[in-house]
């Protein structure tokens, strides 16, 4: 009787490997701390950020105080929620309606939209590839990238 050699041998192999290991703990590692860290942010940032744009006159007074640097605070919230994304959007993008008008309040979320989106696309780019690579071997993702 002959045994074939079936690819699920080939991926117990590799699990085997000890610098593929170190990958994987090392990426399990970053993936908790990036978790732990985004739940803080969430948390001590995030939370009491929705409770102020919450209550929409508090809200509206205090970007008025801040003159131009309100509408940029404002962009960095939205920066900041599109980054973390456990915090709701929408509460964001109610809060600049009412302090800014619709108009201007929806010109401000899609600006902190568009930036928060290439901050991801630049940390994915920068880190997400070394990500993967912790628990696939790079030969399997060459068929992806092509």
């Amino acid at each position: 009787m002959t045994h074939r050699r079936s690819t699920g041998g080939d991926i117990c192999r590799n699990q085997k490997d000890p610098a593929r290991r170190r990958r994987q703990i090392t990426g399990l590692i970053s993936l908790g701390i990036t978790l732990t860290v985004m739940g803080l942010l969430a948390w001590f940032v995030g939370k009491p950020l929705i409770d102020f744009i919450g209550e929409p006159d508090r809200f509206r007074a205090w970007v008025e105080s801040h003159g131009i640097w309100g509408g940029v605070l404002l962009v960095a919230i939205r920066v900041l929620q599109t980054v973390i994304t456990i915090l709701p959007a929408e509460i964001v993008e109610v809060g600049a309606g009412y302090a800014f008008g619709a108009w201007i309040g929806w010109l401000l979320c899609t600006l902190g939209t568009a930036i928060g989106t290439v901050l991801i696309y630049l940390l994915t780019r920068k880190f997400g590839v070394r990500l993967v690579e912790a628990f696939l071997p790079p030969e399997k993702l060459r068929p992806c990238a092509s």
